[in-house]
């Protein structure tokens, strides 16, 4: 206890002395709404990810018609940006099936165009990323989803949105957009992908069954491996990710029904 008081007391020394250089706390003024009904609203991307336009003009935004339970194949949301200069007036853009409640259509701002942005959707039943300038709403596809982007907004990871639904419902898409492969616990091909956005250009950089010996061990008879949550550093020279497994999968999503 008396080494506790001593750090406290050597804490409290140290703000005190530097209280006269610190800058002042910045006031934070009320939070209001920037959207309103009919449809509920959320960001249109995970936290950590830039939901401001490059010019700080517009947020981009998913609105839905429900809550309460996990988005099915069949359900759409409105892709939309907020404009913050203009009355917070409501721009839909584009729909998306492709979606959850936790990192909603994974919405990028890219840097290299003006008015250009990135979202999973699915098309031709396949999990894709859309490429969309909603200015002069030129659109291209790439032939994964995304899952994190790069700054520099060309290189971008991908991962298996069909696995990670079995695995972690709440943060897959619904649908046969991607091979789960239900049967494979540890893959050796599939896992994260690098894509190059300009050129559509993709590259298994990592397995799932590369990763084995550094993963949580599996001891029930019917575990299932998968990555989630990627991030690129800052410079572009690193990947964080969260590499998992769960016990009982079967089991698990029989349960499910």
């Amino acid at each position: 206890m008396k080494r506790l008081c001593v750090v406290f007391v050597g804490i409290a020394m140290l703000l005190n002395s530097c209280s006269e250089t610190l800058p002042p706390f910045p006031e934070v003024g009320e939070a209001y709404a920037i959207t309103k009904g009919p449809q509920d609203h959320l960001l249109a991307n995970y936290f950590g990810i830039n939901a401001w336009s490059p010019d700080g003009r517009y947020v981009c935004v998913l609105g839905v018609d429900f809550s309460g339970r996990l988005p099915e194949v069949t359900d759409s949301a409105t892709v939309a940006l907020v404009d913050l200069q203009d009355d917070n007036r409501y721009i839909p853009i584009a729909k998306t099936t492709c979606w959850n409640f936790q990192e909603a259509a994974m919405f990028h701002w890219l840097p290299w165009e003006d008015g250009l942005c990135a979202f999973n959707d699915m098309r031709e039943g396949r999990f894709v990323t859309v490429l969309l300038n909603w200015k002069t709403g030129e659109e291209r596809i790439v032939g994964r989803p995304i899952s994190a982007v790069d700054p520099t907004g060309e290189w971008a990871v991908s991962l298996n949105y069909a696995r990670l639904r079995m695995c972690r419902p709440d943060y897959g898409y619904a649908g046969q957009g991607q091979d789960p492969l239900v049967d494979k616990v540890w893959p050796d091909d599939d896992g994260l992908w690098l894509v190059n956005l300009k050129t559509g250009e993709e590259k298994l950089i990592l397995s799932v069954a590369d990763a084995r010996e550094k993963m949580p061990q599996i001891t029930s008879e019917d575990g299932m491996a998968y990555f989630c949550h990627t991030i690129i550093s800052p410079g572009a020279s690193k990947i964080f990710f969260l590499a998992r497994t769960v016990q009982n999968f079967k089991e698990q999503l029989a349960d499910r029904g």
